[in-house]
């Protein structure tokens, strides 16, 4: 049963990793009525955004910024972030899923930064480097848990999923499997996996806040990290939670007027000016003022009981109020939570009952939830005892009603809206975007395109474009393309291109018509997953390669006519 389970979850965080953004979903007119807020006081200008894609967007990251490193340091430049003057460019970072653990790590952890500084110092041991200093914590944590169930015997039975997978030689499944069994077995949340995460490999642990002191090099610059907000609509409600006679869930009260026309989910951010402390205030709203369409937006929440005999009704406070809320209290907020709530790959399954039935067996929780009306350090912890509540006391009004007033809403990946970060940096006023991406998917879900819905298992993602233009690889016609050394393993394609693009209205993302937005694609192709399936030494393997790559003397003049020039 155990094996059964195991699978069926592999199956299905698979399956919506892999499924495309693509609702064709828009709501020209829905959010053209009055103006939810003031203007934002800040607007960037030139941005870089870093997309999704989990350990593999985060092993992706950690070879271009080692590569950078060393390829700025020259015999009198040591190869540091404060000596290469590394971004010192731009003034707005964006970042979705995988490359949100990446600079939750790089922005508030000295023990990383030094990695990465040291992988430069020598990159042909840059692998190894990763592997000791970052990697075998992490793997530590499915080892520990293995030598567990060793000393109870557990280990020991025939048929456990892990044990079969290592046998038949499938040492990446098994590894993989090792690992998120520690996770699954235990009923955690998906807040509980990445704080796990942040903590075991680079020490940044739950007290760790979004207003902390960071490096000299990133004072001052924005950080955003980009989400998605559970709306729901009255045909596909949000599942707070669910059990036998008994269900809570929640959809957008616009709903009630526009239907199935509304998207599920709200574009959504967390922002901090970096180094800004404890009691800052966000720089940019949490939800596009365009966004709120009609004062007064809000979640209506549904409680039954007793098989439907039993049925109550609470409403939220407005939207915007909620996003206020977020706003006063974001440098606060946990960098866990924060970090939770941009890479939740398969948080969508609380809109689907098909997918839930899922996680419902394996006792886990894939949708973090988040009390967006209470202070920011209690947010995701207020979030996830409203739900727990509910779950195992079973849904009362008084419950509900608590949910209600504390705004819980599931906050899930940014891919849900948008993967790769840009059409927020683009929201907050660049003209200019570096993209740094690990597929082409999120780059075409910024334009139009003639492919529309994507819905798998009941979860839906959405197609929100922010340009013109169509998609095509006309976007890509001066593109270059640096030579992958021999002997690379991971590493299959390397491209840089500039391109160009207008913007049309998206009352969504808070995006006006008419905008010229240059886009610096850079775009580094792997045969390696988002972390599942693959051994997780390769990552390190792919990290040494990139940097490798961009120190070549074939790729100098790109690196120096684009790539210096750029990034």
């Amino acid at each position: 049963m155990l094996r059964t389970f195991v699978i069926l979850a592999f199956c299905l965080y698979w399956i919506v990793a892999r499924t495309s953004p693509g609702n064709e979903t828009t709501v020209e007119g829905v959010a053209s009525g009055e103006e939810g807020a003031a203007e934002a006081p800040r607007r960037a200008e030139v941005a870089i955004a870093f997309a999704g894609g989990g350990f593999r967007a985060f092993a992706i990251n950690v070879g271009l910024t080692a590569g950078v490193l060393a390829v700025r340091a020259d015999n009198s430049t040591a190869p540091t972030f404060v000596d290469t003057k590394f971004l010192v460019r731009f003034d707005t970072i964006s970042t979705n899923s995988g490359s949100t653990w990446f600079w939750a790590q790089l922005a508030y952890s000295d023990r990383f930064q030094t990695t990465l500084e040291r992988m430069a110092a020598s990159p042909k041991n840059a692998a190894a480097e990763f592997k000791r200093s970052w990697m075998d914590d992490w793997v530590a944590v499915g080892e520990a848990n293995e030598k567990r169930r060793a000393a109870t015997g557990e280990a020991r039975r025939p048929g456990m999923p892990e044990e079969l997978a290592k046998e038949g030689g499938d040492l990446a499944l098994g590894q993989a499997i090792t690992e998120l069994s520690f996770f699954w077995r235990r009923g955690l949340s998906w807040n509980d996996f990445v704080h796990l995460l942040l903590k075991t490999t680079t020490g940044v642990d739950s007290l760790h806040v979004l207003g902390d002191p960071v490096p000299s090099w990133l004072e001052g610059k924005v950080w955003l990290s980009v989400h998605s907000v559970v709306t729901g609509t009255p045909s596909k409600e949000a599942r707070l939670s669910t059990s036998f006679g008994q269900a809570a869930r929640y959809h957008d009260s616009l709903a009630e007027r526009y239907g199935d026309a509304l998207p599920v989910y709200l574009p959504a951010k967390h922002s901090i000016v970096f180094g800004s402390g404890a009691s800052a205030v966000a720089p940019y709203p949490y939800f596009a003022p365009s966004s709120m369409a009609t004062h007064g937006r809000s979640l209506n929440y549904r409680g039954t009981n007793m098989f439907g005999a039993r049925r109550w009704d609470e409403q939220s406070a407005p939207l915007e109020q909620l996003g206020a809320s977020v706003e006063a209290a974001s440098g606060a907020l946990p960098i866990s939570g924060v970090a939770a709530a941009s890479s939740a790959v398969a948080g969508g399954v609380c809109l689907s009952s098909s997918a839930s039935s899922i996680t419902d067996a394996l006792s886990s929780q894939l949708t973090p939830w988040a009390a967006l009306a209470l202070p920011g350090g209690s947010m995701f912890s207020a979030g996830t005892s409203c739900h727990l509540d509910l779950e195992d006391k079973g849904v009362s009004r008084g419950r509900l009603r608590i949910c209600a007033r504390s705004g819980v809403a599931g906050v899930v990946d940014g891919g849900y809206t948008e993967g790769s970060g840009v059409a927020q940096a683009v929201a907050s006023g660049a003209g200019e975007v570096v993209a740094v991406v690990n597929d082409l998917v999120s780059i075409s879900g910024l334009f139009q395109r003639r492919s529309g819905s994507s819905e798998t298992l009941g979860i839906p993602r959405l197609h929100l474009p922010i340009f013109a233009e169509w998609y095509g690889e006309s976007l890509f016609e001066d593109a270059q393309h640096l030579w992958i050394p021999e002997g690379s393993e991971f590493l299959k394609q390397f491209m840089v291109a500039t391109v160009r693009g207008t913007t049309i209205k998206n009352d969504l993302f808070g995006v006006e018509a008419g905008r010229n937005v240059t886009l610096r694609v850079v775009y580094v192709k792997t045969d390696l997953q988002i972390g599942m399936l693959s051994d997780y030494a390769r990552y390190g393997g792919l990290a040494q390669e990139i940097e490798l790559c961009m120190l070549s003397k074939a790729n100098a003049e790109v690196m120096a006519g684009w790539f210096l020039r750029y990034v």
